[in-house]
């Protein structure tokens, strides 16, 4: 997935510059630590360019906000992590953008060696897009424990922000982390 290239689609069809830009803010400005609050800036971007960089930001601090949580709820285990966007967001994760969040998790669990079965991504993706549906739109993080088998399971958070794209369309940022662990962990 080229999410440089994505950002950028997603900014070339954004109609209120304005409205994005105030909702890829607050995203940001949601997943930051307080401390470090002082270093954002506060113009709000005004270019289709600007509007891409903001999307990536916006992954990058929902990418820290997942590993955040995960080192918050399973201490003492590393997670991998890894971040995307969904265009065409209605409030809703459709079955397109599902199976999009499954291929994502696929090959990421591929990558990560863990040996994670295509019904059980299936089930887990369909439980953070549960989640995330769950919010109403409004920016978050999950957390949730999926079992493998008897002795495996797989510790994972999602971070989240939906953000406005045009009059038809909203966007998704989100990220996730994600461990194998044994039982005893």
């Amino acid at each position: 997935m080229n999410l440089p290239s994505i950002a950028t689609n997603i900014a070339g069809l954004v109609t209120n510059v304005g409205a994005t830009a105030a909702q890829l803010s607050g995203i940001i400005a949601g997943f930051t630590p307080p401390e470090l609050l002082s270093s954002l800036s506060t113009e709000l971007p005004s270019t289709t360019e600007a509007i891409t960089e903001q999307i990536t930001q916006a992954m990058t601090s929902a990418e820290a906000a997942a590993l955040k949580t995960f080192e918050s709820k399973f201490p003492g285990i590393e997670a991998n992590s890894d971040k995307g966007v969904v265009d065409k967001f209605c409030g809703d994760l459709t079955k397109a953008d599902l199976n999009e969040m499954i291929e994502f998790i696929t090959l990421d669990f591929k990558n990560w060696q863990i040996p994670a079965t295509n019904e059980q991504v299936s089930a887990m993706a369909e439980t953070i897009a549960t989640k995330i549906n769950a919010q109403l739109g409004k920016g978050g993080t999950s957390y949730g424990t999926y079992r493998l088998n008897m002795n495996q399971k797989i510790n994972w958070t999602v971070a989240y922000g939906e953000f406005v794209v045009n009059q038809d369309d909203n966007g998704l940022v989100y990220a996730f982390a994600a461990a194998m662990a044994g039982s005893f962990n």
